[in-house]
């Protein structure tokens, strides 16, 4: 069953957190975590969606990997909460009425009205701060899974100057990523501390000219956004 978050405080989740970044005390109301049907298995995964997308799409994406019934992968999955039209109208036809959801507001990922602004950074660090909370109550995880604006996500919590200088923790929050059809990653791969990152294409090009500029805007401004607040104790 899905939970929404409720606010309690959490564990470190095994995998050496020291601190809590901007934010603590559990995963902020919203946000929704929904366990893996399948209980036991070799690697455990947390699956964050794309723009304008939810969890019952990224169940879709994931199983078309095969990572639970080929891999012995138990995929856990989380949601946004900020709310946005669907991504594209196939989406609807899966999930009619949504609702639809972005990590970092409305339209940011196509340069609209939120991109670069104080809410779009603040929305960011209410995001990783949510999901570090989601690892910490639910982990430890052996991988995170991130499409397109979820794959930036991950790529952005792999940072050093995500999880060391902002959450404050002593390890990445996994052993490694699946990013999948998002920019971002080019942008940590040669971090030596970062988890061992998995580019892979869901039918489409993952490097086009939009993902990588998208991927670009992302990181260096919420890194830039984490790092600021990590200084100023914001």
């Amino acid at each position: 069953a899905a939970m929404r978050g409720h606010g309690k405080g959490s564990g470190d989740g095994g995998q050496g957190a020291v601190g809590g970044g901007g934010g603590g005390g559990g995963i902020p109301p919203g946000y929704t975590f929904e366990p893996s049907k399948k209980q036991k298995g070799k690697l455990r995964m947390l699956c964050l969606h794309g723009y304008g997308s939810n969890n019952t799409i990224t169940k879709m994406q994931v199983a078309n990997l095969k990572l639970e019934r080929d891999h012995g992968v138990v995929c856990d999955f989380f949601e946004a909460c900020i709310m946005t039209p669907a991504q594209n109208p196939t989406l609807e036809i899966f999930t009619p009425g949504g609702p639809f959801y972005s990590w970092v507001g409305d339209k940011s990922v196509f340069g609209g009205p939120v991109w670069g602004t104080d809410a779009h950074h603040a929305n960011t660090l209410k995001s990783i701060d949510a999901i570090h909370e989601c690892v910490k109550e639910h982990g430890p995880y052996d991988g995170l899974y991130g499409f397109s604006l979820g794959g930036a996500m991950v790529s952005l919590l792999s940072s050093e100057a995500v999880w060391r200088g902002y959450l404050g923790r002593s390890k990445p929050l996994s052993r490694y990523v699946i990013v999948a059809n998002a920019g971002g990653i080019q942008f940590v791969w040669g971090e030596p501390t970062a988890p061992r990152m998995i580019p892979i294409r869901h039918g489409q090009s993952l490097y086009n000219e939009q993902s990588l500029y998208n991927g670009r805007s992302l990181y260096n401004e919420a890194d830039g956004a984490a790092a600021t607040a990590a200084a100023t104790g914001a």
